[in-house]
């Protein structure tokens, strides 16, 4: 089993709120798809797996949003007699802190939002993620895991350099 190397959510944290992942309409799809994953297995602590297996199908309620998973998907965890709800919440930090703090950049609504807006296609397939060079294939589960390192290692890199 490989070892997870040791990271610091602070310091990814502020490495999301730093050029070039801000701000949002100048930075690139390939690092808009790294940051708007990260940003909602934070705020949700679902697994790759459960993220590769979100649908286009969002609702806006409120500054929130509904996520829904493909019909076909079965969390790993999902006992058959119990299954698990088919959507959750993915709650904006609008209600916490203002568009002006700090902190908004981490909203992973406002980075979600972002990225359906670059990611739009004619012929996108049913995922959430789509893949950054053929954006009519989804992301696989492989390339969000190696998104998500490389955004950890970026963040590692640019701090010990400061």
């Amino acid at each position: 089993m490989p070892t997870v190397p040791p990271w610091n959510v602070d310091i990814v944290l502020c490495h999301l709120v730093g050029t070039p992942l801000q701000p949002l309409d100048q930075s690139s799809l390939w690092l808009l798809t790294q940051k708007t994953p990260f940003l909602l297995a934070l705020a949700t602590a679902k697994r790759v797996g459960e993220i590769r297996a979100l649908s286009t199908l969002v609702v806006v309620q409120d500054h929130d949003m509904v996520l829904f998973y493909l019909a076909e998907f079965v969390v790993k965890t999902e006992i058959p007699s119990d299954p698990l709800p088919r959507e959750f919440v993915l709650t904006s930090l609008s209600e916490a802190v203002c568009s002006n703090d700090d902190e908004w950049p981490l909203c992973p609504v406002r980075a979600l939002r972002w990225y359906l807006h670059r990611a739009q296609s004619p012929s996108r397939p049913r995922y959430l993620f789509l893949s950054v060079r053929d954006p009519t294939h989804p992301l696989s589960k492989t390339a969000i895991s190696y998104f998500l390192q490389q955004l950890i290692r970026a963040a590692h890199q640019d701090f010990s350099i400061i």
